[in-house]
């Protein structure tokens, strides 16, 4: 006969064998309190039980204390005491402390960055099946700047996570596919389309610039709208160029200005062109010479050429509101 499902007399038992120092009640207490199954959530109370398991060498409450260190819940945030926890369950075969781990020591966080230590723990976490890790070996040999350039051995990597369903994977195949001197453009759609179906931005927008180059805008610019809902930024600024110039959907001036202000915002300096100009000539937008040097400044300050040369014209000649100034 199987047992009733009672969170609340587990935690009861738990708390019992944790209190008289069992480490695997002590590590399931501590998961009661963190998810708030029989017990109240309580992260703090989470950390305590974590740690008491953890300091007796149980790998799942290390990682465990890890994630609370890194997020800051129940501790205070910390990302270098993050990294220790994440070394110790590493070293005892932890699959995410060890993609974890990998991770802080490419980006340099809590730890001295190194790529070479973290390509070292992707790759044993990746050979445990972690489909993050298995991407980011992709991605090593993709661009070799850690282990020898090798297009084939990346693409081996990807289509180990992207049997896993990630993506990102799906995606970088379908670019090997699509763009590779053995090009296989069938094969890539493929890949394209799973991810896509999956809300890849990445995948959507780039559907929408295959259909876009074949002028079949019908298909075109629904990858971008979704890619775009998610803030993709190429995509605001592709849905901004169909609305403007009304392809694939009825021009609509004040939708193009909607999508060039939300990639402006997001920093694309191209999208602060086109919005800086719009202000400037009352396009899509009211009429606002202040608003559209604003906008055409902060284009030119990431080097945008031609806002360089709207401002430069205007300042020598001293039109649309702009004050002469050849200095």
């Amino acid at each position: 006969k199987y047992v009733k499902q009672d969170y609340t007399k587990a935690a009861k038992l738990y708390t019992k064998a944790a209190k008289q120092g069992s480490p695997y009640g002590q590590l399931r207490l501590g998961i009661a309190y963190y998810t708030g199954l029989g017990v109240q959530l309580n992260y703090a109370t989470a950390a305590e039980w974590f740690t008491k398991a953890a300091e007796q060498g149980v790998a799942e409450a290390q990682f465990n204390l890890g994630m609370l260190y890194r997020h800051g819940q129940g501790v205070e945030q910390d990302n270098e005491k993050a990294a220790i926890w994440y070394e110790k369950a590493a070293e005892q075969g932890v699959a995410e402390a060890q993609y974890n781990l990998g991770f802080f020591y490419l980006n340099g966080t809590g730890v001295k960055k190194d790529e070479h230590i973290a390509v070292e723990w992707f790759e044993k976490a990746a050979e445990q099946g972690d489909a993050d890790a298995q991407y980011n070996m992709g991605i090593a040999y993709l661009y070799g700047t850690v282990v020898k350039k090798d297009e084939h051995i990346a693409a081996e990597w990807f289509e180990k996570a992207a049997k896993q369903g990630y993506s990102d994977a799906e995606y970088m195949l379908g670019l090997l596919n699509y763009e590779s001197q053995n090009q296989n453009k069938e094969k890539a759609m493929a890949y394209f389309h799973s991810a896509a179906d999956k809300g890849n931005s990445k995948a959507l927008y780039k559907l929408g610039t295959i259909y876009a180059s074949q002028d079949d805008y019908s298909r075109a610019f629904p990858m971008f709208e979704a890619a775009a809902k998610q803030g993709h930024t190429d995509a605001l600024i592709s849905l901004a160029q169909c609305y403007y110039q009304g392809t694939g959907v009825p021009q609509n001036l004040n939708s193009a200005a909607k999508y060039y202000m939300a990639a402006a915002k997001a920093g694309n300096p191209d999208a602060q062109y086109n919005i800086g100009q719009f202000y400037l000539d009352g396009i899509g937008v009211e009429k606002n010479v202040l608003q559209g040097l604003e906008w055409l400044n902060k284009a030119a300050d990431q080097g945008n050429v031609y806002a360089e040369y709207v401002l430069g014209t205007n300042y020598l000649n001293g039109y649309k509101g702009f004050k002469k100034d050849i200095t």
